[in-house]
């Protein structure tokens, strides 16, 4: 068991290495073994959505850390409820490391529960069209599409539309299918 870095950084290594932690840097989409976490440096993200897919794929219980500033943390965090997001300074980021690896940081939330009206506005949503395209589209008013957004931002904690549009292009991968 090793924890992973995607990008070298002395100060994690040494700080990991000092408190018994393996520590091995590699590019991306290159696993030995299987490490026990992968920590990404303020990922793009579709760095952290091919990391979850090569997870997966592997079939290992590897968790995914992402080190970032608060104001990407957050969205992180709602796109990817899987991913342990560890936003601070320098200092307490092995201590951060540590508690998730070894299961002590908050652990990762579900996907918010939604109604069918809801399911089907986050799936249309990934269209990228207006509210007025929506509700023609979805046969429903302006003013309809506009209380379930309002809904669905309130259940996903996201605060505008463009963090919904993403969401549901990360999270939902609501372009591919036509079900939910």
């Amino acid at each position: 068991m090793y924890i992973l870095l995607r990008d070298e950084e002395e100060a994690i290594r040494s700080g990991m290495e000092m408190r018994g932690y393996p520590v091995m840097t590699m590019p991306d989409d290159v696993y030995v073994g299987s490490p026990v976490a992968v920590v990404l440096l303020n990922p793009m993200l579709d760095e952290i959505r091919s990391e979850f897919e090569a997870i997966r794929l592997c079939g290992s219980a590897t968790r995914v850390l992402v080190i970032t500033d608060s104001r990407h943390g957050y969205l992180i965090s709602k796109l990817f409820p899987e991913v342990y997001v560890i936003c601070g300074d320098d200092g307490a980021l092995c201590s951060s490391i540590e508690k998730a690896i070894i299961g002590k940081a908050r652990e990762p939330g579900a996907m918010p529960r939604l109604t069918a009206s809801e399911r089907h506005l986050l799936h249309e949503i990934g269209y990228g069209m207006s509210n007025k395209e929506l509700a023609a589209r979805m046969n429903r008013s302006e003013r309809t599409i506009r209380r379930i957004k309002e809904s669905l931002l309130m259940k996903t904690g996201l605060v505008s539309s463009e963090q919904l549009l993403l969401y549901a292009l990360y999270r939902i991968n609501s372009r591919s299918s036509s079900r939910i």
